[in-house]
């Protein structure tokens, strides 16, 4: 066939279905006298995705008089190379002024290569001197080259200045400002494009998506998923991966199950790695290692994104051995260069398990050089552990790299506050003080009926502000009944008792939390989410246990670290006297099987009557009026003394009738990550242990430690033990000899993002 005859059919016929190999073309353009010039430019771009370049570059040269459209069409196909900006001045020299498409594919190149600020920048000032800058093409491409180089306010005023906007423009903003940590006004901006009746497409979409998922924004999140069904989207891959993320990072990893499942068929390697990282988020690293598992089946090829995200479920699971494994697997058998990322993941797993000395030997020798989260997740495990002097020396490292980091001040004086080293702490503000670094203040949101409120630390601008603090002092009136104590260990300032309560009362995540009580945010049956850019405080996770079970409601906490949830589930257990039917029936309470074994363990180490004919269905605790902790660390040489008077004192309890306890035990914090954790970290305690016996063989001989394992598999530890495990779920019985055992909880530490200790 012949395509020369008519320049207009050639033209359109130019196309790759039409044509497969572009030669063909060339040789009868070549033998043709009459030739037009839209042929040569439709050769270069034909070239160009026959990845031809050198052929396409000839082309150009063979054109007698190349126009605007010749120029255009070279530099877009090299834009990805600094050839294309070479090109662009040449051009200018001929001399040819550019439209708003050569702007647009030269606004491109400069986000592709590196350095181009000021290139780009003159662009901007020529196109705003041609009248260009207000154009779709150069516009939408302009506002993409502004969010790239992180500068936001510059594309949103971009986009304001254009008086005609259409679908790219606005997907265009709408990314930018949601990669650039703008979510709020990323959903703004999409809400205003659906009131301008101007029409969705994947990337608008997806950019509302990843602004919710920021937001953990679970009601947009919805919403925008309904909005994707009803446009077609939803079965588009880039959004399907969106919305994996969306529900992940919204905590609802279930329903991000559902939408990966229902699009598994188009899923590409992105989907998988992002419901693997919110199955990581939560903790939760058997479901992670599974799915990579059924990656591999099904012939995807992990790559560094889906290891970050295994490694990131371990080291919030507390799975240092499997850390340590993955990351050598990484490397041996697919042959993936760790980054530095994941030993930052490795480093933090060390920390929070104790192994403070191993995780800065590994960020001293990786082949990378340690940055600002490196340090960072060093310094919070050293407060984690109270390692006061090797925080201050992990501070002054996080210093070197940035003067200005807020978060190596405050969690620094934060060590120092629990250690009571206040001249420390002063001498710490004063340097913050003198530096002018300001700490980032604490800020929480809630989402009600579709609206995101935000409370910060001691707020009073709320237009719901007395009844949110009416709310708080009963709240907080009526955990005080249920036994809670504030957490005063974080508190910077030696002030008084009266001042350190009010300080701790209003808290931002306390506020937020009192506002959706009073405006019904969680109708019955749907728990309360918080979201909080700091980590979570002690007090405020202590008291969120209490208020969880004043008002019988779980609360979901995801702070800068991870998701925390409260959940009232402990079984209301009736105490009965000593002379009562011990086949009474707790008629207002169900005991898991779980509950069951535990009461009978501690059935077993308390001093008590036993009673081996009890066959009740429903199992009641005897709680004497005194009781003592078991001794787990008896000698075999204790004298005949002490165990007479510890027959005395049994006897004497049963005599004793039993006092009845508070109807409202002490609740507890539940998290989303497996119920195995106990059982990881302690094995991660005895394989610190065991390397240090290998050390020191000798003295490890003459410790005299015992472990008794509950239901042969979470272990009890005495006060001595240090692990590093999770905030919610690990618990401790602690005590000497004749006191009442207490429940301590542990917190976990965010790697890569800025942990905050307290509000100010």
């Amino acid at each position: 066939m012949n395509l020369l005859g008519d320049p207009t059919s050639a033209a359109l016929a130019l196309k790759p279905e039409s044509i497969a190999d572009p030669r063909i073309l060339h040789a009868q353009a070549l033998k043709s006298s009459r030739v037009d010039r839209s042929i040569f430019n439709n050769l270069i771009t034909l070239y160009a995705k026959s990845n031809l370049l050198d052929s396409s570059l000839r082309v150009f040269k063979q054109i007698p008089s190349p126009n605007i459209v010749s120029w255009t069409s070279l530099i877009s196909v090299h834009s990805s190379s600094p050839l294309s900006l070479t090109l662009f001045l040449s051009m200018l020299r001929c001399p040819i002024l550019p439209n708003q498409r050569t702007l647009a594919s030269l606004f491109k190149a400069c986000v592709s290569l590196p350095r181009c600020l000021l290139f780009g920048l003159s662009l901007h000032a020529l196109s705003f001197k041609l009248s260009l800058n207000a154009q779709p093409f150069s516009g939408s491409a302009l506002v993409n080259f502004y969010s790239k180089y992180r500068l936001p306010i510059d594309a949103r005023k971009v986009f304001d200045e254009m008086p005609e906007r259409d679908e790219v423009c606005y997907a265009a903003v709408i990314i930018g400002l949601a990669q650039n940590s703008k979510p709020l006004e990323s959903l703004s901006l999409f809400a205003a494009m659906k009131s301008s009746n101007v029409g969705s497409t994947m990337y608008s979409v997806s950019g509302a998506l990843r602004a919710v998922a920021d937001l953990a924004a679970l009601e947009q999140c919805r919403m925008i998923h309904g909005h994707a069904v009803v446009t077609g989207f939803d079965k588009n891959v880039i959004v399907g991966s969106a919305l994996v993320d969306g529900y992940g990072k919204s905590g609802l990893v279930s329903d991000a199950r559902k939408v990966f499942d229902e699009n598994i068929a188009v899923m590409n390697i992105v989907g998988w790695n992002a419901l693997m990282a919110g199955y990581a988020q939560q903790g939760d690293s058997s479901s992670v290692i599974k799915l990579f598992q059924s990656m591999a089946n099904v012939r995807f090829v992990p790559d560094e994104y889906s290891f970050l995200a295994a490694l990131s479920g371990f080291y919030n699971a507390g799975l240092v051995g499997e850390s340590e494994i993955w990351l050598k697997r990484m490397k041996l058998e697919y042959g993936i260069e760790p980054g530095l990322e994941h030993y930052t993941c490795l480093i933090g797993a060390l920390g929070k398990a104790g192994r403070l000395e191993d995780a800065e030997r590994i960020a001293t020798t990786m082949p990378f050089n340690p940055d600002a989260a490196v340090w960072r997740s060093l310094l919070s495990s050293c407060a984690h552990h109270g390692a006061a002097d090797m925080a201050l020396r992990m501070a002054r490292r996080l210093l070197e790299l940035d003067p200005n980091d807020d978060s190596a001040y405050t969690i620094a004086a934060n060590v120092l506050s629990v250690a009571g080293r206040w001249s420390e702490v002063a001498d710490m503000r004063k340097l913050m003080k003198d530096r002018r670094v300001k700490k980032e203040v604490g800020k929480s949101w809630i989402e009600v009926k579709g609206e995101v409120h935000m409370f910060m630390a001691g707020d009073r601008k709320h237009e719901r502000t007395e009844e949110i603090h009416e709310k708080l002092a009963e709240l907080m009136e009526s955990i005080e009944k249920l036994g809670y104590k504030p957490v005063w260990d974080e508190m910077l300032h030696e002030v008084g008792k009266g001042e350190k309560k009010e300080a701790l009362w209003y808290h931002s995540e306390k506020l937020a939390l009192a506002y959706g009580i009073v405006s019904g945010a969680a109708p019955a049956g749907k728990p309360m989410r918080i979201i909080k850019n700091l980590r979570i405080c002690k007090d405020c996770h202590e008291a969120f246990k209490y208020i969880s079970r004043a008002i019988d409601k779980e609360i979901i906490v995801r702070d800068v670290n991870r998701y925390h949830k409260f959940l009232n589930v402990y079984p209301r257990v009736k105490v009965k006297e000593q002379d009562q039917d011990d086949q009474q029936v707790i008629k207002d309470s169900v005991l898991s099987l779980k509950d069951v074994l535990f009461l009978s363990m501690l059935d077993s180490y308390f001093p008590g009557k036993r009673h081996e004919d009890d066959v009740s269905p429903m199992p009641t605790a005897r709680i004497p009026k005194s009781y003592h902790a078991p001794e787990v660390d008896k000698h075999s040489d204790s004298t005949s003394e002490e165990a007479e008077q510890n027959k005395t004192k049994a006897e004497e309890e049963e005599t004793r009738p039993n006092i009845r306890v508070s109807s409202t035990p002490r609740p507890r914090a539940v998290i989303s990550s497996p119920d195995n954790d106990a059982l990881i970290r302690n094995k991660n305690k005895i394989e610190g242990r065991q390397r240090t016996a290998s050390k020191n063989h000798d003295t490890v001989q003459n410790r005299h430690t015992t472990r008794t394992r509950i239901f042969g598999k979470s272990p009890v530890r005495t006060n001595k033990s240090n692990d590093g495990g999770g905030d919610d779920c690990n618990v401790e019985i602690k005590g000497k000899k004749g006191s009442r055992p207490t429940v301590s909880s542990q917190r976990k530490h965010l790697i890569t993002q800025r942990p905050g200790w307290q509000d100010p």
